[in-house]
């Protein structure tokens, strides 16, 4: 996986995002698929992290309001940000990349 590093520093230094957001965040990226795909229900991630559903919920709402993540056509899948990383061919990253996808808020 590649990591847009400047992202990673702007996530970081955010006063808005708390722990229980970046602990979703990790385990999203763990299991994130080429193409930054990343398909893992809300109680799975919740039970992986001794986390409440809701307190998973409330991450993922963040994230997606920030434009790190997107919501995928179907419920428990989300696409990461190709501006935040990259999971595949780098070939299909500038297209991605290209798509209507919108730089990390």
């Amino acid at each position: 996986m590649q990591i847009n590093q400047t992202f990673l520093e702007e996530f970081a230094a955010r006063r808005d995002v708390g722990l229980e957001v970046y602990r979703v965040f990790i385990y999203l990226n763990a299991r994130l698929d080429f193409h930054n795909i990343i398909r893992v229900p809300q109680t799975e991630i919740a039970k992986a992290l001794g986390m409440h559903k809701q307190s998973v919920h409330r991450a993922i709402k963040k994230l997606v309001e920030l434009g790190i993540l997107i919501p995928g056509p179907v419920a428990s899948a989300w696409r990461l940000n190709p501006n935040a990383g990259w999971k595949g061919k780098v070939v299909h990253l500038r297209g991605a990349q290209r798509q209507h996808l919108e730089p990390v808020k």
